[in-house]
């Protein structure tokens, strides 16, 4: 014979529909309810199935109580004992237990909805209020249960949290003049009193502690009644930052400092990692497919740990950040064979099983591993850890800024010196737009503006979206806002303001501007689309257009064999902007997609960032270019970049 554990149920504070699905089930398959008296609405008794003995603990002391749930438990009923609230809350249900299991009878606790938040909900308002009362204080007057030594209401006033007094009803004038006088409390102090919470004769007293003792009095309330006493009742002015526009939190970050929006690969090896592995990637909101050394189920692809390596260097290049979770030993020899330069490598993190360090491994800035390590944190409730110099010191990185601001680095050799300089205190000058100095650099008295290149008068410079020549001798990092290339892909005759609506939509909702973008591409059947040949005067950059056979002949994540059966490509958009940034089939770094194909009626759109430009040894050398119109802002990328060269 089986013998069921005694069922302790919080009923809740009194009406039937606020006991909890899971105290209903045990009330329901019980054979005995010992339940408190009058204290529990005897409605709830009424869901008893037939037969079930229902007893009163009213006339009954603990021996008794404890003798006649032991004495059906052990042959073999299930018993349940129904308090009144949530048992946890002065529910004397300790030396219950502890008789009971002397017994040999073991207990479990079903949790019920307190009176005190019933009284809550009653008075309509939140117990904690921003910039008033993060605290709330549960507590009585001493009776003839006495309280502990320290424990007094005047002690609790003196913190300024919201204090809650049940089973004190009788003494309301004693503990007001207490708060007042040794709790320091004003007397205009917010006071309520919720009489028989969620009952049907519910009533509700509001006033001060200088009042309420008075209207409780005239009112007649009796000992089913809590009294609330603090600033946070009446708090009407504070916001919390929860819901707040500038306020992140793991599912919703809106930090420049941890955002991070590629795609982001997964890897676990363990149960406890698989399920941290989970967790990141709902917090992320990101595609992330997750890989597992072991079976994880429904989107989880099963890696065996001899494959993951070949796994890796095939999707290596796919993605803009891998997260291993486990030992960082494993993640650092994995990706060591697949590392070749700051400037194209993927960030790469490493997250503690238990979610407490999330260790930023590689690409910190222009990868965003930083970012992202921060993001994860904040998911996982750890802490990021960032070793690169300029974070530990808390300065701008002038590679990190360009990362943020969605810019491109046409001399990455540069970013070194530039950056050493900046963490020695050297005299900087950034000549560029002025809202992006004032958004990083107008804080730090070492970095000086200036409006042209010819200005400068330091010894090194960051130049920015700016033309002309610097004096002689100074070290400069060149960067463009121009990184991006848009593949159009549209129905003949689309209306050229449509077209423009839709991209510069397109582009505000993904954090980006016209001046971000280096060119359009398409096929060239829209060679001579007037929407697209308006668009790219209107931005003042080249257009491209490429044959179907070329376009056709580059992966693309989203093909379409309907397109192909229209004009010879599977693929318009995404494939025109690969080409664009510069995808060739023997080239070892790949451009990829930072926005795949999106569709907008009879308009697909997909953005490819170009790669940051890193200057090859000095051996002297001949570039030959072309100017196309000859129009300053329809030069491409490369050649922009070779005459900055020069």
């Amino acid at each position: 014979m089986s013998i069921h554990p005694v069922a302790f149920v919080g009923a809740g504070p009194g009406a039937e529909d606020l006991i909890t699905l899971r105290g209903l089930h045990a009330l329901e398959e019980a054979d005995l309810v010992l339940y408190a008296g009058s204290l529990v609405n005897p409605g709830l008794l009424d869901r008893c199935k037939p037969g079930c003995r229902r007893r009163d603990s009213a006339p009954m002391n603990l021996e008794e109580q404890v003798g006649l749930m032991s004495e059906a438990a052990l042959a073999g009923e299930r018993v349940v004992r129904l308090h009144t609230g949530d048992p946890a809350m002065y529910g004397a249900i300790n030396e219950q237990i502890r008789g009971l299991a002397e017994k040999g009878v073991a207990s479990c606790v079903v949790p019920g909805v307190s009176s005190v938040f019933a009284a809550a909900a009653a008075l309509g308002c939140e117990l904690t209020a921003p910039d008033v009362s993060q605290s709330v204080v549960l507590t009585r007057t001493p009776g003839r249960t006495p309280m502990p030594e320290g424990e007094n209401a005047a002690a609790f006033a003196r913190t300024g949290a919201l204090l809650a007094f049940f089973l004190s009803t009788g003494k309301i004038d004693v503990l007001m003049q207490d708060l007042m006088r040794e709790g320091g409390l004003a007397p205009d102090t917010p006071a309520a009193v919720v009489y028989r919470a969620s009952w049907p004769d519910e009533r509700i007293l509001r006033g001060t502690v200088s009042d309420i003792a008075r209207k409780v009095e005239e009112a007649g309330f009796g000992r089913q009644a809590l009294i609330f006493v603090g600033r946070a009742l009446a708090a009407g002015g504070g916001v919390s930052r929860l819901y707040g526009a500038d306020f992140s939190h793991g599912y919703r970050n809106r930090l420049p400092t941890e955002a991070f929006d590629g795609r982001c690969a997964l890897y676990a090896f363990t149960d406890k990692g698989l399920s941290r592995a989970r967790e990141i990637a709902a917090g992320l909101g990101l595609p992330c497919p997750i890989h597992s050394t072991r079976p994880g189920g429904d989107g989880v692809e099963h890696t065996p740990g001899e494959r993951l390596d070949e796994a890796l260097a095939r999707k290596w290049g796919d993605f803009d950040a891998h997260i291993f979770i486990g030992a960082a030993g494993i993640a650092v020899r994995k990706i060591a064979p697949f590392l070749r330069d700051k400037t194209s490598d993927p960030a790469v993190l490493n997250c503690s099983e238990s979610g407490a360090h999330v260790i930023s491994l590689t690409s910190g800035h222009l990868g965003g591993a930083n970012r992202l390590a921060r993001r994860v944190a904040r998911i996982t409730g750890g802490q990021a850890v960032v070793s690169t110099a300029t974070d530990v010191n808390g300065l701008p990185a002038f590679d990190e800024v360009a990362a943020q601001e969605h810019a491109r680095i046409l001399n990455a050799e540069a970013i070194r010196p530039l950056n050493a300089a900046l963490l020695a205190g050297e005299p900087i000058t950034f000549c560029g737009p002025r809202a992006v100095f004032e958004r990083h650099f107008g804080a730090l008295s070492q970095i000086v503006h200036a409006d042209r290149p010819e200005a400068v008068a330091t010894a090194r410079a960051v130049l920015w979206d700016v033309e002309g020549a610097l004096p002689d001798g100074v070290e400069h990092l060149d960067i463009t806002s121009k990184a991006y290339v848009l593949g159009i892909g549209c129905r003949r005759g689309v209306e050229p303001l449509e077209l423009r609506f839709i991209t510069e939509g397109h582009l505000s909702d993904l954090g980006l501007r016209p001046e971000n973008i280096a060119a359009v591409a398409s096929c060239d059947l829209k060679a001579d689309e007037p929407a697209i040949l308006e668009l790219v005067e209107k931005w003042h950059v080249p257009a491209r257009f490429y044959d179907a056979a070329t376009l056709d002949a580059v992966p693309v994540p989203t093909p379409s064999d309907k397109v192909r059966e229209k004009i010879g490509t599977r693929s318009v958009s995404e494939a025109a902007a690969l080409l664009g940034a510069g995808y060739a089939p023997d080239v070892t770094a790949q451009p990829h997609l930072y926005a795949p194909k999106a569709a907008f009626g009879d308009v697909t759109l997909a953005l490819a960032r170009l790669p940051h430009v890193k200057a090859a040894p000095k051996r002297g050398g001949l570039v030959v270019v072309g100017l196309g119109s000859g129009a300053p802002g329809h030069l491409t990328p490369e050649t922009e970049a070779a005459l900055r060269g020069c």
